[in-house]
């Protein structure tokens, strides 16, 4: 799965491009969802979202039949970036479109540190015959690429189970990947974990208040955008935890395209970002004579450690533009944050650049160098040190016998360096060890 990111609103309207969506569905996504979902996207009534979208400027652009071949090209880009959900799940976009009759839910779970599972709630009221057909052609799929099929029958509901074969640059201790399906009155269920598709099956005969609706981070996040929102029905709603879905999106990655060494998620777990207990908030497209307006909330209590000190935004109530804005722009964003203490506490959060760490490397392996060879010059033993007046018969740097000398060469005229023999390692084959100039000539040796 790539981790790549792209605008919002291009995911949604490739996701509207499919259509075949509407009414709401009676029990929100949320509350069936377990308590580690690291990220959800939840469509609340598509019909009203696609009409929204229709009343957008980049909705009415891709509707124009001279933009049909971008928009056909957006839909294969989506469904390139759908096809690890493909893969494992064996749905596409096309499936969820003509079988879903209510609110459409996607959830990314981290069951625990380095595992990941993907799950998807359909509502499919007024259309139960195509979800049946459905899970009879996703079985013959399934079933001709070598899965096996079985059935097991869970809280009074029949889950269908499919173990899918390894691949071959799979790992072969890693766990069967497996594809679980159940359809209980008018939820659909596609999964590929049969724990996690257990607890979706008891929360609906039972509020077990371990839902992903009871998790701190995200009722804070709910709650104050429904402060600002008032009772109006957000048309998407969204939600994540960003380090747990950090590590479920690496965990979800094949390690071949993993990043190499040490992951910024490491990074960010010691600098003190585990505070970021949330971020979500509402989409609506269209609403007010506006293109589009998120409310988007981020949960982070105290106490804040190490770099995660340089998040501070204070409260403001002034978010007209600048004069020096002009009229003829696209975009324009107003945000207050504290610089002087982003600066203040950057300085953890920094590493050092690899270029900085290379200069440093070099330099202590130049001083350890001159440590022992000046070490070695003044614990020489007294046996293999060369007498005054005779030449040595060992060598002065390995201690091994010296190599026969060769004919000594004449120095230059008034110079008083010693002369040093021929030494026995290939790599040191100075004939003359005088390299200070002539007090007469200023010649060189």
């Amino acid at each position: 799965m790539s981790r790549r990111s792209i605008t919002l609103s291009f995911w949604m309207g490739c996701l509207l491009a499919y259509g075949g969506v509407s009414a709401a569905q009676d029990r929100p996504g949320e509350t069936l969802l377990p308590k580690t979902t690291a990220g959800f996207i939840a469509l609340t009534n598509v019909d009203q979202l696609k009409e929204h979208w229709n009343q957008t400027q980049l909705g009415q652009l891709t509707n124009d039949p001279v933009m049909e071949p971008f928009t056909t090209d957006l839909r294969r880009q989506f469904e390139e970036r759908w096809s690890g959900v493909h893969e494992r799940l064996g749905l596409t976009l096309e499936d969820l479109g003509k079988v879903a009759g209510g609110e459409i839910d996607v959830a990314m779970i981290r069951p625990a540190p380095g595992e990941a599972a993907i799950m998807i709630l359909v509502d499919v009221r007024d259309h139960l015959p195509q979800a049946e057909e459905l899970l009879k052609s996703a079985t013959n799929n399934l079933v001709q690429q070598g899965a096996k099929k079985a059935e097991q029958v869970v809280a009074d509901t029949n889950v269908l189970l499919f173990e899918l074969p390894k691949k071959t640059d799979d790992d072969p201790e890693a766990p069967p990947r497996r594809t679980v399906y159940f359809l209980k009155d008018t939820l659909l269920c596609a999964a590929d974990n049969l724990r996690l598709t257990r607890g979706i099956l008891a929360r609906l005969s039972a509020d077990r208040h371990d839902s992903l609706a009871d998790a701190p981070g995200f009722q804070a996040v709910m709650e104050r955008c429904r402060q600002d929102a008032g009772s109006a029905v957000p048309q998407i709603r969204w939600f994540i935890h960003p380090l747990s879905y950090a590590d479920a999106v690496r965990a979800a990655t094949p390690p071949e395209r993993r990043r190499k060494g040490k992951s910024i998620l490491e990074l960010l777990q010691n600098q003190g970002f585990e505070a970021l207990q949330g971020v979500g908030g509402f989409v609506d497209f269209s609403p007010n004579g506006y293109e589009l307006l998120h409310r988007t909330a981020v949960y982070a209590p105290p106490p804040h450690e190490k770099s995660m000190k340089m998040l501070v935004f204070p409260n403001n109530g002034d978010f007209a533009p600048q004069q020096w804005v002009p009229r003829e722009i696209a975009t324009y964003s107003t945000f207050y944050v504290d610089i002087l203490n982003a600066f203040d506490n950057f300085g953890p959060f920094s590493p050092p650049s690899k270029a900085r760490t290379k200069r440093t490397k070099k330099r202590r392996w130049r001083s350890r160098k001159r440590s022992w060879r000046s070490i070695r010059r003044t614990w020489t033993p007294a046996s293999f040190r060369r007498p005054s007046g005779r030449s040595s018969a060992n060598c002065g740097s390995c201690f091994r016998p010296r190599l026969p000398s060769r004919p000594k060469r004449p120095t230059a005229p008034g110079c008083s360096a010693t002369r040093a023999s021929r030494s026995c390692c290939e790599k040191r084959t100075a004939r003359c060890g005088c390299t200070r100039k002539s007090r007469a000539s200023g010649k060189k040796c």
